[in-house]
């Protein structure tokens, strides 16, 4: 009798110690059982977990991330980390981050924050959505390439307050000058029009994420991956283990056998990302 009463309490007991799990939210550890919380896996694999009855399959390049938006307080240290063990002929290469959102959970690009202090300047003539080219000011600090942009509507006092700025056009072909009047064209048409006198200011390419480790080899074990992030980059920049300018919530993120074929083939488990005011 007292068997029969017991009995499935001690069962709800189970099955909520499963569910409430550190690192069940999210599915962060892969104890759901199923791929819930992530884009990017391959699959759930019971075969050697790092811990608890499941961990997480992927081969080949793949970028991985969670479902997760994680609010973001830039007064705490965060640690992020990943158990990670290679089982293909080759050793996989890892990447582990967050990818940066703002307040809206909109993605903030590395383009967005990655101003080029001093290029600050003024349209000289409106440009029109559809055209491949400005004119401006002064671009004599200005670069040309694949990696520098236009960022429109800046704020023009050097500050930066504009950040993270979305209106940016990636892609110089040129820049020239001529009796003072500085060209510069573009490797893709303008999708928005801007008056004349727009504060423009050029922009670069950056990582891709806030990552706190980066290009790891992970060996045929299971290896601990991680790192930190604490404070904030300086207004235009990109710092290594710190947040980017109008970051308010974060993913995590992984990028999986980076550049390699499906003879890479990595395990993960117990993902986490945890703060302390320290």
């Amino acid at each position: 009798m007292i068997r029969s009463i017991f009995q499935p309490w001690l069962m709800f007991a189970w099955m909520c110690a499963a569910v409430c799990a550190p690192g069940a939210e999210g599915n962060m550890d892969a104890e759901t059982g199923n791929l819930s919380g992530w884009s990017g896996f391959d699959r759930i694999s019971d075969s050697a977990p790092r811990s608890g009855r499941f961990c997480f399959h992927v081969r080949g390049y793949k970028e991985v991330i969670s479902e997760i938006f994680i609010p973001v307080n830039k007064e705490k240290t965060y640690i992020v980390s990943a158990w990670l063990k290679s089982f293909g002929s080759d050793n996989s290469r890892v990447f582990l981050g967050v990818v940066p959102y703002d307040k809206n959970k909109e993605r903030i690009q590395s383009q967005f924050v990655n101003g080029v202090k001093g290029t600050e300047t003024v349209l000289l003539e409106p440009c029109t959505a559809g055209s491949n080219a400005i004119k401006v000011r002064n671009a004599e600090k200005w670069k040309k390439g694949q990696g520098f942009g236009v960022a429109f509507d800046i704020d023009a006092s050097g500050k930066m307050a504009d950040l993270p700025n979305n209106k940016v056009i990636m892609g110089i072909e040129s820049i020239t000058n001529e009796n003072g009047v500085w060209s510069i064209k573009l490797t893709r048409n303008l999708k928005d029009g801007f008056p004349k006198g727009t504060a423009v200011r050029e922009h670069s390419y950056g990582p891709s994420a806030i990552y706190v480790v980066s290009d790891k080899h992970v060996p045929q074990e299971w290896q601990e991956a991680k790192g930190t992030i604490k404070g904030m980059s300086s207004p235009g920049r990109i710092e290594p283990g710190k947040w980017w300018a109008g970051c308010e919530y974060a993913r995590v993120m992984i990028l999986v056998n980076y550049k390699q074929d499906n003879n890479a083939k990595l395990a993960v488990d117990d993902v986490k990302i945890d703060a302390s005011s320290h």
